[in-house]
């Protein structure tokens, strides 16, 4: 939906807007004891090399996360927003080191960028993507049930009791 923020608010359009904005929760939030940073990222890149030239010794690089840094605090909401192709869930995939990046990623005072894959296990568990599109992202030849075990099959070692 294109249009200015204050008509986006007042009348949106699409049914995926009118979706989001009714999904505002009603009253006022929780107090917060603290002002606690939960993500806090400093200079984050993620650079891809492209090889070029005579003998391939020329690379550019495309630089699809270029020195971004952000910090949220508990209890706050933050929103990545961009065209196709301008590098939302690469900043993702780097947060939760899916990606090889370079540059700082701290949760919760843990600095991650220092972590092995297997040491990054317990970390991905206490954070989550949330997918652009809601409708196409759980498949609807699963049931509730395969799709929640799922995620409990990944995060918990078969145990048969």
């Amino acid at each position: 939906e294109q249009c200015d923020c204050k008509s986006l608010f007042k009348s949106p359009q699409h049914p995926y807007s009118r979706l989001l904005l009714d999904a505002e929760p009603a009253g006022e939030p929780l107090p917060r004891d603290t002002r606690e940073t939960v993500l806090q990222v400093d200079n984050l890149k993620v650079w891809f090399s492209l090889t070029g030239g005579i003998l391939r010794r020329h690379k550019e690089y495309l630089k699809a996360v270029d020195d971004i840094s952000l910090s949220i605090e508990r209890g706050k909401t933050l929103g990545i927003v961009g065209e196709s192709g301008s590098g939302k869930s690469t900043l993702g995939q780097a947060i939760l080191r899916l990606l090889e990046s370079r540059g700082s990623i701290r949760f919760r005072g843990q600095a991650l960028d220092g972590l092995s894959q297997k040491q990054m296990r317990p970390w991905r568990k206490e954070m989550q993507v949330v997918f652009q599109d809601p409708y196409g992202s759980l498949s609807p030849r699963m049931s509730v049930a395969q799709i929640i075990s799922e995620g409990l099959e990944v995060h918990s070692p078969y145990n048969p009791a």
